[in-house]
């Protein structure tokens, strides 16, 4: 059983990592090496690769974090305010499975771009296919 405080403070500070990561792994200065993101050997080959593949992931990873941090912030007003709120497991695991398939997605839809890349493009290309 959690109560509802505990999986609302565990869920803010999981959306807050997804918002965090979708901001910094298209950052000018991203090291592929150092940051969380779609890591396998495509993406982090070269650091041309990680932004091509990780820029159309992005407003995946902002939407799952987003989603994952309201829901964060929801269920502990419904611990405090409802007559009876029940236990936060069953909500809580819904929400962690809504957000991985929303980052799966944009991963398949990152590593598809990636995949669609022409070797020529320029190093300062936008990564967008």
């Amino acid at each position: 059983m959690i109560p509802w405080l505990t999986s609302g403070l565990l869920l803010a500070a999981l959306g807050g990592f997804l918002l965090w990561t979708g901001q910094h792994s298209v950052h000018p200065g991203v090291r592929p090496d150092r940051s969380p993101g779609i890591r396998v050997p495509a993406t982090t080959e070269s650091r041309e690769a990680w932004l091509a593949a990780h820029r159309p992931a992005r407003p995946y990873f902002l939407a799952s974090g987003t989603l994952t941090l309201v829901a964060g912030a929801l269920f502990p007003a419904w611990g405090a305010f409802a007559t009876a709120p029940g236990d936060a497991t069953a909500p809580t695991l819904a929400v962690v499975a809504v957000t991985a398939l929303i980052v799966l997605l944009g991963g398949a839809v990152g590593l598809r771009a990636l995949a669609r890349r022409s070797p020529a493009e320029p190093l300062g290309g936008s990564g967008r296919a």
